[in-house]
């Protein structure tokens, strides 16, 4: 009896001493989860741009990344929408000589673009931070509501007092450059991520630059 108590004690030693290291490694250890079966995966992800002086900015993000089994890099494509808006209707009631010159009640700006990239996992753990770099094609558009008024040809009048009208300009192509940074999390076979990008545009009605920051998962 003595005996089997000291083999139990034993074995109960070992598994304390074990089981925190064992516990430690699979931690710390790779995880292929992501990539087992399957080099494609899908991307989908929304946020709002950061540092932005124009109110209710909004942006989305789909895409397909192919990662080769075993690799930290990957390659993605993606499909971005981007929305700026800033009303100065209130303003404009309270102040409505503001309008005796030129005013501009409301300001939409959008940009829709096509990106190529490359992604690389600077770690192959769980929680993965990552870099990334690329270009894009975008659309860009700008609607002025304001007390201007444009035909075909750009020869432009003031409206009547009280009315307004919308000026409508698009920009195609504007081409883009980008770099940034993020952090996924794997679960399962889907990774959680967190993702910041600076974009820098050319030909742009948007503006000269774009700062994204995104919430998403990848599966």
């Amino acid at each position: 009896m003595f005996s089997g108590q000291v083999r139990l004690r034993s074995v109960a030693l070992t598994i304390a001493i074990v089981a925190p290291a064992i516990a430690a490694r699979a931690q710390s250890s790779p995880v292929a989860q992501d990539t087992v079966g399957r080099s494609f995966h899908f991307r989908a992800g929304g946020g709002v741009a950061v540092s932005d002086q124009i109110a209710n900015t909004d942006n989305a993000l789909i895409g397909v990344d192919w990662q080769p089994r075993g690799s930290r890099f990957s390659l993605r494509m993606g499909v971005d929408y981007s929305r700026r808006e800033s009303n100065y209707e209130r303003l404009l009631a309270q102040f409505p000589q503001v309008c005796e010159g030129l005013c501009t009640k409301s300001l939409v700006l959008q940009l829709a673009g096509v990106s190529v990239d490359g992604r690389y996992d600077i770690t192959t753990t769980r929680l993965r931070p990552y870099v990334v770099s690329g270009i894009s094609l975008n659309r860009a558009m700008r609607d002025d509501e304001g007390n201007m008024q444009c035909d075909a040809n750009w020869l432009c009048a003031q409206t009547p007092p009280g009315q307004f009208a919308v000026i409508h300009r698009t920009a195609v192509p504007a081409l883009g450059m980008h770099g940034g940074a993020g952090v996924s999390f794997q679960i399962g076979r889907s990774q959680l991520f967190t993702e910041f990008r600076y974009q820098i545009l050319k030909n742009s009605y948007w503006g000269k630059e774009n700062k994204p920051m995104m919430l998403g998962v990848r599966f």
